[in-house]
């Protein structure tokens, strides 16, 4: 009989696509999984976050709002190394004191560390972020046993301070792929007649933002790079945030058309606006990955988006399944659009060769690069 590795995973809160990743895991022969949660927030009504896997929630004595680096105060995650003694703790980042607390305790209990992030190092600018590296990161990644690399860019990220080819693991960042090819396969046949569902011209082409429409995602350079197309497509954003009413005022002051906001859709809603979609466009000044990305190429569509988007050294191929331009400029990204609303079998070629990336970056991969690692730390 095979031995099973005694997995422990620390995350924030129940997230509904790591529920499919986490329940893949579980499933694995190699792997004895539990997942330990900092908080309850975000649950979905129907709990399916919560199923097909082990898991605890851990008491938060934090006063402090959940999303500051003090709002996670877990300190049961030592007492649960303590007992129950696994094989390995994997933990997701190191911007919350738990995760410390769960360092702390994987250092007394001498339980391997999986490290798993999500940073580039485009983000590490600042002065306070060089020095804060040099004392910190540095000492800090020694101690981690193994490193989930989740693309090219956090790759080179913990390259640069000196972690080893070695220790790093390929687990990419993926959606639930199944889930988005499913919705695509069962809607796809009906885009004329969702369009007009939703009071677009089924006639016209449809350009697709997602996001949560703040200053950091710039969609106020797409509203201005479609400008000049308003009679050729149409655009869409998807989302609610701070920079709403900016783009809504841009519009009336300049009289625009063809634009169109939904507000925010959740995961069971957002399937109807890629498929309905014909290009997807990322245009973030930063952007840690891009998740949307993933989705929006499981719906064959080509992508446009920047150069300090994450994921798109991994997922664009320039030319092949879309465009990557320099943040801000607006002119690049005016000239990617035109070119593919003046050529609808390019939209369609490019849209095929995304699924055809994204198809294999996928939770499969992801179990790989786990049992490597644990392999390997074993």
């Amino acid at each position: 009989m095979t031995k099973k590795y005694k997995l422990a995973v620390l995350v924030s809160h129940p997230i509904l696509y790591q529920s499919s990743f986490f329940k893949k895991l579980d499933q694995q022969p190699k792997i004895d999984l539990m997942v330990y949660f900092c908080g309850d927030f975000n649950i979905e009504k129907d709990n399916y976050a919560l199923k097909g896997y082990k898991y605890k929630f851990l008491k938060n004595f934090s006063p402090h709002p959940h999303n500051s680096f003090f709002g996670q105060m877990n300190l049961g995650i030592i007492k649960e190394l303590f007992s129950e003694r696994y094989d390995a703790v994997l933990v997701h980042g190191y911007a919350r004191f738990t995760c410390w607390l769960a360092f702390l305790g994987a250092f007394i209990t001498r339980t391997p560390i999986l490290l798993k992030g999500v940073t580039t190092i485009t983000q590490r600018r600042s002065i306070w972020a060089e020095l804060s590296g040099k004392l910190i990161l540095f000492p800090l990644f020694k101690i981690f046993s193994a490193f989930l690399t989740v693309g090219t860019m956090n790759k080179s990220y913990y390259k640069s301070y000196g972690v080893p080819d070695s220790k790093m693991f390929f687990v990419p960042y993926s959606v639930d792929n199944d889930f988005f090819s499913k919705k695509y396969k069962k809607l796809s046949l009906k885009k004329k007649q969702l369009k007009k569902e939703e009071g677009l011209n089924p006639n016209l082409p449809i350009i697709l933002h997602v996001s949560n429409l703040l200053s950091i995602k710039r969609p106020l350079d797409l509203l201005k790079a479609f400008q000049p197309l308003q009679n050729k497509a149409q655009l869409v954003f998807v989302g609610e945030g701070t920079e709403r009413k900016k783009i809504e005022l841009y519009v009336k002051e300049h009289n625009l058309k063809n634009i169109f906001f939904v507000g925010f859709k959740n995961r069971q809603e957002l399937p109807i606006y890629y498929v309905i979609a014909d290009i997807f466009v990322l245009p973030s000044a930063s952007e840690t990955w891009g998740a949307v990305i993933n989705e929006a190429m499981n719906f064959k569509l080509p992508i446009i988006t920047t150069d300090n988007v994450g994921s798109a050294p991994d997922l664009i191929k320039n030319g092949e399944n879309g465009y990557i331009y320099k943040v801000g400029d607006i002119t690049a990204l005016s000239k990617h659009l035109l070119r593919l609303l003046k050529n609808p079998k390019l939209i369609k070629k490019m849209g095929e060769k995304s699924y055809e990336i994204i198809y294999k970056w996928n939770f499969d991969k992801d179990v790989e690069g786990i049992i490597k690692a644990m392999d390997y730390i074993l």
